[in-house]
């Protein structure tokens, strides 16, 4: 099984969670492996149209609480970021586009726009297993 994690370079605190949260799960089955991938690559556009939750705002004119932002992004993943970047995943769900993190397993999208609770994420890769 292949676990593809789709997001920014450097690693934004919910890229990393997610990429971390895979790589832990991966070492329940056997032959799996996990790699990460930026946004902007050309692997990563084959999946669909990939951008990041900062580009959406831009692109479509969505209003995100920036300031609370700051405290949020320097440190480690909480859901409270997620919450706040939530008004962009709706939008990119909307539109019809993936927003980062994306997790792809085995070649299908699995989750995208915010870090997937670990339970639900276990349940996609033992489902693929």
């Amino acid at each position: 099984m292949e676990i593809i994690i789709i997001g920014v370079e450097p690693a934004c605190p919910r890229c990393a969670k997610v990429y971390e949260m895979a790589k832990e799960l991966s070492k329940e089955g056997k032959d799996t492996t996990v790699k990460k991938i930026t946004w902007d690559s050309e692997e990563a556009q084959k999946y669909g149209k990939v951008t990041t939750g900062h580009h959406i705002a831009e692109e479509y004119n969505v209003e995100v609480r920036w300031e609370e932002m700051k405290d949020l992004v320097s440190g480690e993943w909480t859901p409270k970021l997620d919450e706040v970047l939530m008004p962009l995943k709706y939008k990119a769900d909307e539109v019809g586009i993936l927003m980062t993190p994306v997790v792809v397993i085995d070649g299908k999208v699995a989750f995208m726009g915010y870090v997937p609770p670990e339970a639900e994420l276990k349940e996609k890769i033992r489902k693929a297993l």
